[in-house]
């Protein structure tokens, strides 16, 4: 835990498709030696990332087609 005894908050950003309860069951899984959650995690943050990337894309010209 974080200094102060309060969990971290997590914000869900426009455009996250994983609920982010998700993400965090795998990160600490992850964080305990599971290799089985590691390896699910990885691909996950990258569609995450891809997502957001689109919408940022979208964002700063809207004429670009949104999937890559």
């Amino acid at each position: 835990m974080p200094c102060g005894g309060r969990p971290p908050t997590v914000t869900i950003a426009a455009g996250m498709t994983q609920p982010p309860d998700d993400f965090t069951r795998l990160i600490e899984r992850a964080g305990s030696g599971d290799a089985e959650a590691a390896a699910e995690l990885l691909p996950r943050v990258y569609d995450q990332l891809r997502a957001l990337a689109a919408l940022e894309r979208r964002e700063l010209d809207p004429w670009l087609p949104g999937g890559y």
